[in-house]
């Protein structure tokens, strides 16, 4: 055991060692804005040839630069003190998000990173020859380091166990970390399935809260900087699939931090009209008066999709739908489709359909590029239109995807590498008629190529005992955080739940707050809570967010029932309606509130 005093003298060798390692990297960052400033100049000066070349050097830089920002303030997470097989010298390298060679720093991608996981002893790690590099590790120092500040520090070597040498007090929220130590956190068993052979469909699926996106992301940064890949994934190259502009921003925030910048992420929807070249029209999740007439379109509009006819042409979207609807929309809603689009809305079925034809007509899928042309001695800007033919793509949240919307983005991968990867779990479909079975669009995974996450981390004890009391199967880690116990109120009239609703948010002052329900209708009456703290959302919209405070509104028959349904279009709906509830109720981190006119449980 460690005396007071050696920790005291280990954590201010590291705090010296950071400010060092800070201050270096600061100087390079100098060096490298300095750089690109004149390279800036000279481009406009004329003085250089190529300027294709010159401003992709230019982007380069900056990304280096932004890399330096982060290991600036946060330059390593672990020490590892290591004596090789063929070396008499004791060498001390450390390791952290990103490589910085002249104080040692390597990448959490590079080879040798996995002696991170080991304990103090004999190690081994593969080469990218294929060869096999050993050794011993003498000490390991494991970091979490923020604003150039050691906040956490642990120690352990051959000569003493594992000892925790520094801990601050930080609260619970941590606003600053947008990725929370999630590479530093890494288990062994996940770094390794990141790393394996980058051909292929890979898979990554949990529980609600088990960090399966953070983990997808790392698997494209590790394709993305790894040495052994980096030339076959272009960050330019590979196109991200979310559900919405909520979870894009979400993303345009998380990427940087892992030194993924350039990476296309899109909605389906609005990479599908960019194809399509549709440029009037707008998107709608559902259309309709009500949720049984939103339900019904769509079940004739997924039959339609299903049975599609390729002979039909596109010209006119409008005339193209009504026709490839046609004997498929029964006559009772055969005006509610009129009406959508004279409104000029589309939604995914009418936008999967018009994709559909558009590839059965060209047999690929075409997007428009902006590429430098010399003419006339100038470069000039031209606009090609090029077969789609991406490195990698990443699909979040795929089970709310149709079979047809994923079979069609598999068309556009690059058979040199075959490598998409989808994030979801089946049991968590927010939509009607998506895919129920891998196996739907010809994938299957091998044990090396998935993760499944089971461990959930975000959550209170109480709140996940509370859901597993509500018959859905998932794990509670004994090492969760206490919290309050749920609270579940029966009201007999919706203004009785409003002012309930009003006294929560009186009491929480900063919490940030999902009021959630199952449709937009029923939130109406919840829309004036709504502020920068308070979100007023459905159940799908909060898909993949998370909020201190969740008040799920509206409990009803409706939305939780496992009666046996022949009729199939309730019986879809009622599934989805299972697994919208278990979205909503795993959207709470601290504290869980359910209203309705009944308890869950007279539903199971």
């Amino acid at each position: 055991m460690l005396s007071d005093l050696s920790k005291n003298i280990i954590h201010n060798e590291a705090t010296d060692h950071v400010k060092k390692v800070s201050k270096d990297i600061f100087e390079e960052k100098t060096n490298i804005e300095t750089r690109i400033k004149n390279l800036r100049e000279r481009l406009q000066k004329g003085e250089l040839e190529d300027p294709e070349v010159i401003v992709a050097l230019i982007i380069d830089q900056i990304e280096y630069q932004k890399q330096l920002d982060y290991a600036c303030t946060s330059p390593y997470f672990v020490r590892c003190d290591i004596k090789f097989e063929e070396s008499s010298k004791i060498e001390t390298i450390y390791f952290g998000r990103f490589q910085f060679r002249r104080d040692l720093i390597y990448s959490w991608v590079a080879p040798a990173a996995s002696i991170r996981f080991e304990k103090p002893g004999h190690f081994s790690y593969k080469l990218p020859d294929g060869g096999i590099r050993k050794g011993k590790l003498l000490r390991r120092d494991q970091f979490m380091i923020l604003d150039k500040k050691i906040l956490f520090m642990s120690s352990e070597s051959i000569e003493y166990s594992r000892e925790l040498i520094y801990q601050e007090y930080f609260s619970q929220k941590k606003a600053s970390f947008i990725l929370p130590e999630i590479v530093e956190q890494m288990e062994k068993a996940q770094d390794t399935i990141i790393r394996s052979h980058y051909f292929g469909s890979f898979l990554v699926s949990g529980v609600a809260g088990s960090g399966k996106t953070t983990l997808a992301l790392h698997r494209v940064a590790y394709l993305v900087q790894s040495p052994e890949t980096e030339k076959l994934f272009l960050p330019q190259n590979i196109t991200v699939f979310v559900q919405d502009d909520k979870t894009k921003n979400y993303f345009s925030g998380l990427l940087p931090e892992l030194g993924i910048y350039r990476v296309n992420i899109t909605t389906f929807d609005a990479w599908a009209m960019k194809i399509l070249e549709i440029e009037n029209y707008k998107f709608i999740r559902r259309y309709g008066y009500n949720e049984l007439e939103k339900d019904n379109l769509e079940h004739a509009k997924n039959n339609a999709l299903v049975n599609i006819d390729s002979s039909f042409d596109i010209k006119d979207i409008n005339k193209t739908l009504e026709k490839v609807y046609e004997k498929y929309i029964p006559a009772e809603l055969k005006p509610l489709l009129k009406k959508q689009l004279k409104n000029k809305l589309l939604d995914r079925f009418d936008l999967t359909i018009l994709l559909k034809l558009k590839y059965k007509r060209e047999k690929t899928l075409f997007e428009k590029v902006e590429k430098f042309k010399k003419q006339n001695g100038k470069y000039i800007k031209k606009i090609e239109k090029n077969p789609i033919n991406y490195s990698l793509i990443l699909v979040d949240e795929a089970e709310n995807y149709l079979k047809d919307q994923l079979s069609l983005i598999k068309t556009c991968i690059n058979s040199k590498t075959n490598a998409l990867i989808y994030v979801g779990d089946l049991v968590q479909q927010t939509s009607l008629w998506t895919i129920k079975n891998w196996n739907d669009i010809n994938e299957s995974f091998n044990e090396d190529r998935k993760v499944i996450l089971q461990k959930v981390y975000r959550n209170t004890r109480q709140i996940l005992e509370y859901i597993k009391s509500a018959g859905f199967n998932i794990e509670i880690n004994s090492k969760l955080k206490e919290g309050k116990n749920v609270i579940e109120k029966v009201f007999s009239k919706k203004v009785d739940e409003i002012k309930f609703v009003k006294e929560i948010i009186n009491s929480s002052k900063n919490s940030t707050i999902g009021i959630l329900a199952k449709t937009e209708e029923y939130l109406l009456d919840y829309k004036k809570f709504a502020s920068e703290n308070i979100h007023v959302m459905t159940i799908n919209e909060a898909q993949g967010v998370e909020f201190e405070k969740v008040i799920l509104v509206g409990i009803n028959k409706d939305l939780y029932n496992n009666e046996d349904i022949k009729d199939p279009i309730k019986k879809e709906r009622m599934l989805v309606n299972h697994d919208l509830l278990y979205v909503a109720l795993t959207r709470a981190i601290n504290e869980l509130y359910v209203f309705g006119d009944r308890e869950i449980k007279e539903f199971i």
